[in-house]
This record gives structure tokens, sequence and C-alpha cells, in this order.
């Protein structure tokens, strides 16, 4: 894109280059920022595993956060799906019942 730009951030000490969309700047800094956090975490706690190893673990950790996330709104999904399911029923028992659609009794 010729509208890209390019944004230096820092993990575990090293600069990357990258490139993104004017409006995606203030969110890869954030994103960077926070995964040189968890980077940081995992090395302090584990300072015998390379950076590569670290950036494996938080990867996979991450990618574990995302498909639980995803299964969550899965879930919420079904739920609302199956509300909606029942509303539906409720609605049409109540107009084969003669129910009025209106408050005020009158039909459209």
């Amino acid at each position: 894109m010729s509208n890209e730009s390019v944004i230096k951030v820092q993990l575990l000490g090293r600069e990357f280059a990258l490139r993104v969309a004017p409006n995606d700047r203030t969110r890869m800094l954030r994103i960077a920022a926070s995964l040189d956090s968890r980077l940081r975490a995992f090395k302090q706690q584990f300072p015998e595993q390379s950076d590569f190893v670290a950036a494996v673990m938080i990867a996979l950790e991450i990618a574990e956060e995302r498909e639980q996330e995803q299964e969550a709104v899965a879930y919420d999904v079904r739920e609302v799906d199956r509300a909606l399911d029942r509303l539906d029923e409720r609605l049409k028992f109540l107009m084969a019942a003669g129910v009025p659609r209106h408050p005020d009794g009158a039909d459209e």
C-alpha cells in the first residue's frame, strides 16, 4: 500500500520495523508493547530459555487465548439463537391464538 507508514517496535531489546496503515499505527504499537511485556515476563520466569523458545511459547499462549475467546463467542451465538427460537415459537403461538399484534389492539 502506498499510504503505509513504517513504525519501529522493540521486542526483547531487538528493534523491528513494521509497515502499517496509518490508522493501525497506535493499535500496532500497543500490541507490540503488550507482546514485549509478555515475552519479558516469560524470560524472567525462565531465563535459561532462548528468545526463540520464549516467542514460540508466547505465540502458543496467544493462540490458545484466541481459540478460547472464539469458543466463548460461538457459545454466546448459540445461546442467542436458542433465545430467538424460543421467542419465535412464542410469537407464533400468540399469533395463532389471535392475540392482537399491537398493545392497543389495533392491527395495521
